[in-house]
């Protein structure tokens, strides 16, 4: 009974979690800050990074080993902006579950700009400044 009741709460832990990463005013801000929301956008970063969210390869290859249903191949980040999208929600829950649980806007766009610790780096508060200001004019 007490393994089934744990079996339960993992269960509903996991779908609160999965609920809470589907934060589509961040995401858009991210979108517009990143590629200014153009439908197809030119690679970035020197060609480093690619796609609606200007991913890069390494970006894509955490996301992908922390979530390997995601499935695809690193070129779907440059032609397809929810594939992208659920590269970016998987890289989230690998780096940041407890901003992505509560929803701390500025540690997940920071992570997104710096990488796993983004959020402590000085050089992504300029960023997370554009990602606010876009959600405001949102």
């Amino acid at each position: 009974m007490k393994n089934t009741l744990l079996i339960a709460l993992a269960a509903i832990l996991a779908l609160a979690s999965s609920a809470r990463a589907d934060i589509p005013e961040l995401l858009v801000a991210i979108r517009t800050v990143e590629t200014g929301g153009v439908a197809s956008p030119p690679d970035g970063d020197g060609g480093a990074s690619v796609g609606a969210f200007q991913i890069h390869f390494g970006f894509w290859k955490d996301a992908i080993d922390f979530d390997p249903s995601i499935g695809g191949c690193y070129a779907d980040c440059r032609t397809d902006p929810d594939y992208s999208a659920s590269v970016v929600r998987a890289y989230w829950r690998r780096y940041a579950a407890k901003a992505l649980a509560s929803c701390d806007y500025e540690t997940l766009a920071r992570i997104v700009n710096g990488g796993p610790h983004g959020a402590e780096k000085r050089s992504t508060l300029g960023y997370w400044k554009r990602v606010r200001a876009a959600m405001a004019a949102e």
